[in-house]
């Protein structure tokens, strides 16, 4: 439990010197959004648009209907997680 409640501290003496030694914050933030974005979009078109394609190709039948009806249990998942 110890490590638990001092990890933090170390954690964030890690980032603090890794700050300390950049030249340009903000270059860095502008390539972290980046990075972040590339993977939002990625994961959108993967849910989006891959998923609901081969699920139509396999079964022929409407993605969206499957969506709906699997919406309780997803806000039941998403309601009940642990954190």
């Amino acid at each position: 439990m110890l490590l638990y409640r001092i990890s933090p501290i170390g954690i964030c003496s890690l980032i603090a010197a890794k700050l300390a030694n950049m030249d340009d914050i903000g270059e860095a933030l502008k390539m972290l959004g980046y990075l972040m974005g590339t993977a939002i979009a990625g994961l959108m078109t993967h849910g989006l648009i891959v998923l609901p394609l081969v699920y139509f190709i396999f079964t022929r039948k409407n993605p969206l209907i499957y969506i709906k009806n699997m919406s309780d249990a997803m806000v039941t998942a998403y309601g009940t997680d642990s954190r």
